[in-house]
């Protein structure tokens, strides 16, 4: 069976999302470990549109790049 990498991207920053919301009822907030998750997640949605517009995504974490 053939992986759809739009679909995994997807799924993989909807999980993402997820833990940062779960985390957001924790007290203490665990700020940076929300942030760490939230930034996963905006580069995975990013990633799953380089996918679906069939272009090369690059290794890195870097929102900037992957938006450039």
């Amino acid at each position: 069976m053939k992986v759809d990498p739009v679909k995994e991207w997807i799924d993989l920053a909807s999980q993402d999302e997820q833990s940062a919301r779960f985390l957001t009822k924790m007290r203490p907030l665990p700020l940076e470990v929300i942030c760490f998750h939230c930034q996963q997640a905006a580069e995975k949605w990013l990633k799953a549109v380089l996918a679906d517009s069939r272009r090369t995504i690059p290794r890195t974490h870097d929102l900037l790049q992957l938006v450039g």
